[in-house]
Parts: structure tokens; C-alpha cells; sequence
């Protein structure tokens, strides 16, 4: 209990739990992507992060949709941006959209292993044995040559 009572002291008001200390910086984090989307008007980046910093606090997907979209309208060079649309298509099982956003991911940046293992998941539930096959075969290739952290 004296770990958890130093590490809320240092949070600030040892009277918050950490959850709520949390909370209070996500929202902050929220506040200030809210805040620089309205003046990055042309940055791919303004509406990714916001939509990252609107997940972080527990954003429907509906409302993500529209951002994630935004930022590959302004920037579509950058393969985090249909990558994390994939995603979201993956959680609402819109299988063949999470299909065409993984392959975008994975023509913008082929030696990111991630979207590889993804792609391989989402072809098998579209029942695409032989893609998803070679898809898993990239993906192990990938993964025993990296040597950690995002590229």
C-alpha cells in the first residue's frame, strides 16, 4: 500500500486513485488534440492523434471513423493511418474493409510486420485460405528479422 500511496503523491492529490489521475491526463490529452486539430488544418497527423487521444477515453467507433479517414484524405503516405482504420473495421467485423485498409498499410510500409499478421487474421475469416497463408509466411519472416520497435 506505501508503493501505491508514493506513486499517487506523486500524481499529485495523494486523495486521487490513480485511475482518476489517469482520466484527468487523457482528458487533457483529448483537450489538446481537440485543440490542435482546429488549427492543423492541413496535418495528417491533427485528426490521427485525435482520434487515438478520443479512443484513450473510451470513443464509439462511429466517431473515430470520420477522423481516421480525414487523416488518410490529408496524408496518405503515412501506413499508420489505414492501418489503425483496419483496425477499427476489424472491430466492427467489416471484414473486407479491414482487408483493403491492411493492404494499403502494408503497400506503404511492406516491412512492418503488424499488418502482415492481421491481414493473414482477417483473410481467414473471409475464408481466403491460400492469402492468409502467405500473408502468416510474411509476417514470421518479418518478425525473425526485426529487431524491435516500430519502423
Amino acid at each position: 500500500m506505501a508503493r501505491f500511496n508514493d506513486a499517487a503523491e506523486l500524481l499529485g492529490d495523494s486523495r486521487k486513485t490513480y485511475g482518476v489521475a489517469l482520466y484527468d491526463r487523457v482528458s487533457a490529452l483529448q483537450a489538446a488534440a481537440e485543440a490542435w486539430f482546429k488549427v492543423e488544418t492541413a496535418n495528417g497527423f491533427a485528426p490521427f492523434v485525435l482520434a487515438r487521444a478520443r479512443l484513450a477515453s473510451g470513443a464509439v467507433d462511429e466517431e473515430l471513423l470520420p477522423l481516421f479517414n480525414e487523416a488518410i484524405r490529408r496524408d496518405g503516405r503515412v501506413w499508420e493511418f489505414p492501418f489503425e482504420l483496419a483496425q477499427l473495421h476489424e472491430r466492427e467485423r467489416d471484414f473486407p474493409a479491414a482487408a483493403t485498409q491492411y493492404e494499403k498499410a502494408i503497400a506503404l510500409n511492406p516491412k512492418v510486420p503488424e499488418p502482415h499478421y492481421r491481414l493473414a487474421r482477417v483473410y481467414d475469416r473471409l475464408n481466403k485460405p491460400e492469402p492468409a497463408a502467405r500473408e502468416r509466411k510474411l509476417h514470421q519472416s518479418l518478425q525473425a528479422n526485426t529487431k524491435g520497435g516500430m519502423q
